[in-house]
């Protein structure tokens, strides 16, 4: 997916229109619109503002989710809470759960996927 599509899409879920993101950004609507057309692309600054203000990361922003010092396996995970905010939220919540919990959850999940 491309920059452009991510931000529209991050700033749609936020429920926030471009002008307001430009506010953020310091900059006129019309150079943010662009940013989500693909005509211009934000400097690092502001590429580093949008990451924070969406709570994403820079790398995920420009399609480059693998982190160095992870494997495989760490960076496949990471891509998947990246797309898929509802998985951010069960791995948030799970944190506070107990290994019983977890277990007791992904039995109910593999039986509402076998339906």
């Amino acid at each position: 997916m491309s920059l452009g599509k991510k931000l529209k899409g991050l700033r749609n879920t936020k429920g926030i229109t471009q002008n307001e993101v430009a506010q953020l950004l310091g900059i006129d609507r019309s150079t943010y619109g662009k940013y989500e057309t693909g005509d211009s692309t934000p400097d690092y600054e502001k590429l580093v503002k949008l990451a924070q203000y969406f709570n994403v990361t820079t790398d995920w922003l420009l399609n480059n989710p693998l982190h160095p010092s992870f494997d495989k396996e760490t960076n496949d995970l990471l891509e998947v809470l990246h797309k898929r905010p509802e998985m951010k939220t069960l791995f948030s919540i799970s944190q506070k759960a107990s290994k019983e919990d977890i277990e007791k959850a992904m039995r109910i999940i593999e039986a509402l996927k076998d339906e």
